[in-house]
C-alpha cells in the first residue's frame, strides 16, 4: 500500500485545485484503504471547516496547527545570546504552530520560573512578521507581536491545551504611517479608508473599504492599542497629538 503524508492530505483538502486529477485520485484511494488515514482526513477536514466557519476565507488570515514532533528527551531551551544571569531563566518549548499556507512558524516558549509565555513568529523573509496577531478561539484572545514578530511576558495562558485549540495568524493587510505635524494621511486609493484627525483623536471609517477589516492597531511612541471593529467607525485617543503614529489593519 502506498503511503502519503499528512501534508498531502492537507493539500487534498485545502488546495485540491492545484493538484492534478491523477494525484487527487491517488490520494483518495490511499485514504480510503487506511482507517488511520481516514481518521486523519476527518480530523483535518473538521479542523479547517471550523476555522473557515469562524474566520471565513481571508487572504491575510492563516490557520495554524501544532507541529507533531517525534518524542525526544525534554530539556530547557537556552538562547545563544543569554548571559550567565539570564541562563537561570530557562525556557521550555510548549508548542510549535505552523502555517502551511503562509510558510510561517510560531514558537511558544514558557519561562519555568514564572510560567510566563513567549511567542516568536518566524518566516522565510526578514521583515514579514511586523505586528502580526496570533488569534486564539475559546478562549478568544488576540496576541500582538512587536515589530520583530515577538511577544514576551504573557501570563495566564500556561494551562492552554495547544493541541486542541483553534488559532490563526493575522498579518496586516494595510499599514499607514501618519505624521500629524504635516497632516499627511497617505492612504492608498484602493483601500478606501477614511481618516479624520481632531486634536488627540483619530477617527477611522472603514465603511467603504474593499477589505473586511476586523481589527485595527494603533502604535505610537512604543505603546499599542488594538480595537475590534464592531461598527463602521473606530476612534483612538492619541497619547500625543504631535507625534507620528502607525495604523495596522487586519482582516
Amino acid at each position: 500500500m502506498k503511503k502519503i503524508s499528512e501534508h498531502s492530505i492537507e493539500q487534498y483538502i485545502r488546495f485540491s485545485d492545484e493538484l492534478s486529477s491523477a494525484r487527487k485520485r491517488e490520494i483518495k484511494q490511499v485514504i480510503d484503504q487506511s482507517e488511520e488515514l481516514q481518521a486523519t482526513y476527518q480530523f483535518l477536514l473538521s479542523y479547517y471547516e471550523e476555522l473557515d466557519r469562524v474566520f471565513g476565507v481571508q487572504p491575510f488570515v492563516f490557520p495554524l496547527k501544532p507541529l507533531q514532533l517525534k518524542e525526544r528527551s525534554a530539556g530547557p531551551v537556552v538562547l545563544a545570546a543569554m548571559t550567565s544571569a539570564q541562563e537561570r531563566s530557562m525556557l521550555q518549548t510548549r508548542v510549535t504552530l505552523v502555517s502551511e499556507e503562509n510558510n510561517r512558524v510560531v514558537r511558544v516558549l514558557e519561562n519555568e520560573r514564572d510560567n510566563c509565555l513567549q511567542f516568536h513568529v518566524i518566516s522565510e523573509k526578514e521583515g514579514q512578521n511586523e505586528r502580526v496577531i496570533l488569534s486564539l478561539v475559546k478562549p478568544e484572545i488576540d496576541l500582538v507581536t512587536d515589530e520583530f514578530g515577538k511577544l514576551k511576558g504573557v501570563r495566564d495562558l500556561s494551562n492552554i491545551d495547544w493541541n486542541s485549540i483553534y488559532s490563526v495568524l493575522r498579518v496586516p493587510g494595510l499599514k499607514l504611517e501618519i505624521d500629524p505635524e504635516y497632516h499627511s494621511f497617505p492612504v492608498a486609493d484602493h483601500s478606501k479608508v477614511q481618516l479624520s484627525f481632531d486634536g488627540k483623536k483619530i477617527e477611522i471609517s472603514v465603511a467603504h473599504c474593499d477589505n473586511d477589516y476586523s481589527r485595527i492597531l494603533l502604535v505610537q511612541k512604543g505603546s499599542t492599542e488594538l480595537q475590534i471593529v464592531t461598527a463602521n467607525k473606530v476612534v483612538f485617543n492619541l497619547e500625543a497629538n504631535d507625534k507620528p503614529f502607525s495604523l495596522y489593519f487586519y482582516e
